[in-house]
């Protein structure tokens, strides 16, 4: 899988989510926001883009493209034996969640990692853009931290494209 179609798969299935999510929530809110939606969602939204724009830019390589670096060097865990690909699929994305969720716990639990995370969760409402809502430099370390996985891995692409589909998919 080459890097442009990665891509066009990721922001389609992102898009059409949170599509999905803004009409349901529009049609059956749960709760009165504090304000109004276009200041909120060009907030949030606006921070996504911003941080999609600098992670391209100061990484300078994705993880879908580090994953195929990495198959083709025979980098990782994974390439050391022939798996079947539906096995290492499943291994890939059950480690990148793992190591997604040990990202969270430790954004939490460091003093100074707290402070960036802090902006998800000071969201003085909750509605489908509060998942899009991370400091800069989380994001950006979300994503070193993403490439050291996938060196230390050595997972397929495709398991890294599904991995990501569904994380965007669920945050």
């Amino acid at each position: 899988m080459n890097i442009p179609s990665e891509v066009v798969i990721r922001l389609a299935c992102f898009f059409s989510v949170l599509l999905a999510m803004a009409v349901w929530e529009w049609r059956a809110p749960r709760r009165r926001l504090s304000l109004k939606r276009p200041w909120r969602w060009g907030s949030n939204i606006g921070l996504v883009v911003l941080n999609g724009l600098l992670v391209r830019l100061l990484v300078p390589m994705t993880a879908v493209g580090a994953a195929i670096h990495a198959q083709t060097q025979g980098w990782g865990l994974l390439n050391i034996v022939d798996w079947p690909m539906w096995l290492e699929v499943a291994i890939g994305i059950l480690v990148f969640d793992l190591a997604i969720y040990g990202q969270h716990v430790l954004f939490h639990a460091i003093p100074w990692l707290w402070r960036l995370h802090m902006v998800h969760h000071a969201d003085m409402d909750f509605d489908v853009t509060t998942g899009l809502r991370f400091h800069t430099f989380e994001i950006l370390l979300s994503a070193l931290i993403k490439l050291a996985v996938v060196i230390v891995l050595g997972p397929a692409a495709i398991a890294v494209v599904a991995f990501e589909v569904m994380l965007n998919a669920t945050s």
